[in-house]
C-alpha cells in the first residue's frame, strides 16, 4: 500500500502548550504499524524535558537553530543536520531560533512514546 502525502494538504495540530505544531505525516492512519514520522515545528526557547525512549528516534533539521542536549553532550543543530537517538539514550532539544523545524522519525507507534514509555529524567 503506497501512500504520497502532501505536507501542504495536511493538517497541522498545535501540542497542549501551544509551543509546537506538527503534520503527523505517516502513522498508524496511514497504515504504518511499527513507524511515525512527524513535520514539526518548534517555537524559540521551546525545551524539551530530559527524556528517553526504548524505540529509535531520528531528527532530520530543516531549518532553524537548536541546541540538543545528548547523553550529557550538548550540540548546535542547523539545517541538513541529522541526529540518531538510539533507544535508551538520554535526550533533550532546546529551540533557538524563530520556526525551528525538523521530521522527526519514530520507530515504533508514536503512541508508544508519548504514553509513559519514555522516561522523563530529572
Amino acid at each position: 500500500m503506497v501512500k504520497i502525502i502532501k505536507v501542504e494538504d495536511a493538517p497541522f495540530h498545535v501540542a497542549t502548550d501551544g509551543k509546537r505544531k506538527y503534520i503527523d505525516l505517516i502513522s498508524e492512519e496511514t497504515g504504518a504499524k511499527d513507524l511515525h514520522i512527524a513535520y514539526a515545528v518548534y517555537k524559540p526557547g521551546l525545551s524539551q524535558q530530559y527524556h528517553y525512549h526504548p524505540k529509535e528516534c531520528v531528527w532530520f533539521v530543516l531549518s532553524g537553530r537548536a541546541k540538543a542536549l545528548l547523553e550529557d553532550r550538548e550540540y548546535d543543530l542547523k539545517p541538513n543536520m541529522v541526529v540518531f537517538i538510539a533507544p535508551g539514550e538520554k535526550h533533550k532539544m532546546v529551540s533557538c531560533s524563530d520556526q525551528f523545524k525538523m521530521i522527526e522519525v519514530f520507530s515504533a507507534p508514536l503512541e508508544s512514546f508519548e504514553a509513559g514509555t519514555g522516561r522523563k529524567l530529572s
